[in-house]
């Protein structure tokens, strides 16, 4: 037994010299392609880098893999490989350049089918959107590869639920409407969409759910963008798209609210974190939090509605005395649209579901008496860590 234990502390022994020498070599082989890098030696400042960098094609790895020891040497992420690109017209984008995707599509809408025999009487929608790249609209530069095969699977995902005779619906439009609209409907350095744009998109939910549902027949008021305004915070807006980079590469957004003029009464809940407020728009919708950074900071784009790592939170409307209830499962895309619907419906829940567990999804929508279940995701997030329920 001595000497077996004495055998595995020299394999110790030796294993740790072994991976202390390659760190070394592979910090010096760093230091030697600074070296090797005129155009990183002669800088002075961490603009003139990334300036560099948005000229560089994806083959021209060196530069690259400088710069990504110097973000991380700011405390900076560099997921997926430098995985931010940005678009002739200025837009960061998501390229994805070493990102494995095969997502089980014919697996996921079986599991939506079946999660639609446990509803019995309650409506049930699935709502897909290709997210911000939009092929024929997204301006990727010559070189950088794009999101097609995403959009692809939702086109399989599509079909699916028509082949099982599921109520879908689709928020793309043809490209030349997409055109007219992309500059209003997304931020240059966030992933997810602006209010406009989460505001159409919930009229068109629910004029859907109103074909299937009278209950769902809310006061026109609430669709008319004329009862709205809109709040601008000039050039106070970081998307997380531009948190992934540097802040060079391109400029800062103007964070826009679109806000209701009518009287507004809701109550907010974060079931998870068991978190209450009530009051109007802004008192309930938007993070207290990230608001208080108005007059001294930028706004962290990911989190200014309702709260941070959001799993499960509820919605109630008490300006209204009937509505319908609604249960929303979404990606991170769709949440902005939780604060529309609240306001034409009685109560909205919606549960992330990649942070939320398969049993408290599945035991909500058995127990509770939802008038609809709306199933939400961009193209992007049509993968196992979305569909973790029904399996």
């Amino acid at each position: 037994m001595k000497k077996q234990n004495m055998l595995n502390l020299l394999l110790i022994i030796i294993f740790s010299s072994f991976t202390s020498i390659v760190g070394i070599i592979e910090l010096q082989a760093s230091f030697d392609k600074l070296r090797e890098t005129p155009q990183i030696l002669s800088t002075t400042s961490q603009q003139e880098i990334e300036k560099i960098l948005i000229d560089q094609l994806p083959y021209k790895r060196q530069l690259r893999d400088v710069y990504s020891l110097l973000l991380r040497a700011q405390g900076k992420s560099e997921a997926r490989d430098f995985y931010i690109t940005k678009t002739e017209d200025g837009y960061l984008q998501q390229a994805n350049y070493f990102a494995e995707s095969n997502p089980n599509i014919k697996k996921y809408a079986k599991q939506l089918e079946k999660m639609t025999k446990n509803l019995n009487d309650t409506t049930f929608l699935y709502v897909g959107s290709s997210g911000k790249y939009i092929h024929g609209v997204s301006k990727i530069r010559p070189g950088y590869p794009t999101n097609d095969v995403a959009l692809q699977k939702l086109d399989e995902l599509f079909l699916e639920l028509s082949y099982r005779q599921i109520n879908t619906l689709d928020l793309r439009k043809i490209v030349p409407e997409e055109r007219d609209t992309y500059q209003e409907y997304y931020y240059k350095t966030h992933s997810i969409w602006t209010d406009i744009a989460a505001f159409q998109a919930t009229i068109q939910i629910m004029d859907e759910l109103q074909k299937r549902n009278s209950i769902f027949n809310y006061d026109k008021k609430y669709a008319l963008s004329s009862n709205y305004r809109k709040d601008v915070y000039s050039k106070k807006m970081v998307g997380d798209q531009l948190r992934s980079t540097g802040i060079f590469f391109t400029t800062v957004d103007d964070l826009e609210l679109f806000v209701p003029n009518f009287p507004v009464n809701l109550t907010y809940k974060d079931v998870s974190k068991n978190v209450t407020r009530q009051g109007d728009y802004y008192q309930s919708v938007i993070n207290p939090v990230e608001y208080a950074r108005k007059d001294t900071t930028y706004f962290n784009a990911s989190n200014i509605y309702f709260g941070s790592e959001l799993r499960h939170l509820k919605l109630i409307n008490n300006q209204i005395e009937t509505g319908g209830k609604i249960i929303l499962l979404t990606d991170n895309y769709f949440l902005s649209i939780a604060k529309y619907l609240v306001l034409m419906n009685k109560e909205v829940e919606v549960i992330v579901t990649e942070n939320e567990t398969s049993k408290t999804i599945e035991k909500l929508i058995e127990n509770e008496a939802f008038d609809a279940v709306v199933v939400a995701t961009q193209s992007t997030s049509i993968q196992d860590s979305f569909y973790n329920f029904y399996k």
